[in-house]
């Protein structure tokens, strides 16, 4: 096994894991996701910095006035709101996740603190991925959107904005293309079985085909 995908397996599992599956890729968003979505949370904390620095300078008369505690109170529940929007968007980043095994894709989606909805399409169900970027920083930056065509009930399989998008597209590819190779080679394999094991000619004689009442079966030797 190699190196990389041993330290995989023994970093990460998943429910319904096979024994002996291999964890080949593990995959999250693009850290320029999470940092879209916690722009709003790093402008709201640096400016009640600066709300809080600019009334004191400004208004030092109305602070001496109001109560110190009261005020603190209020500075510290904004706050506590603002690190549970961070600590969600960084949950919801983290807990998102996309398992490359050599058998399947699975995908792990995190909704708030309680809600996990858990996909997967084996690879032999794999007919095709496609791999799409649009935009300026996505193009800048390589990242974007993977789906994967498969034979099941769900048509689409999407990775939603992860890191360089073409090369997932290429592996999902070309483990798909080696998995088809493999049952080709089984199936093969078994068919060449049955034909060895079917008689020679399909004329063959009758007795051949109704021999007689089989023979007495010979006694075991007692010890």
């Amino acid at each position: 096994m190699d190196p990389l995908h041993k330290n995989l397996n023994d970093r990460y599992s998943f429910h319904g894991q096979d024994s002996g599956e291999t964890i080949l890729f593990v995959i999250h968003r693009h850290w320029f996701d999470i940092l879209i979505q916690f722009l709003p949370f790093l402008a709201a904390l640096i400016g009640i910095g600066i709300a809080s620095v600019v009334f004191g300078i400004l208004f030092p008369e109305l602070l001496a006035g109001i109560d110190t505690t009261l005020f603190f109170f209020i500075e510290n529940t904004i706050l506590v709101f603002l690190w549970l929007f961070g600590f969600l968007v960084w949950i919801d980043y983290y807990l998102d996740v996309w398992i490359i095994t050599d058998r399947r894709i699975v995908n792990i989606e995190q909704n708030g603190l309680f809600v996990r909805h858990m996909s997967e399409v084996f690879l032999f169900r794999i007919q095709d991925a496609t791999s799409e970027v649009g935009g300026f920083f996505p193009s800048i930056l390589n990242f974007g959107d993977v789906y994967v065509q498969s034979a099941g009930e769900r048509e689409r399989f999407r990775f939603h904005k992860v890191p360089d998008p073409y090369g997932i597209k290429d592996t999902i590819m070309d483990m798909v293309q080696e998995t088809h190779q493999d049952e080709s080679v089984f199936f093969e394999n078994a068919l060449e079985a049955v034909r060895r094991g079917a008689p020679s000619s399909p004329h063959s004689s009758p007795s051949e085909n109704h021999p007689g009442p089989p023979s007495s079966p010979k006694r075991s030797r007692l010890p």
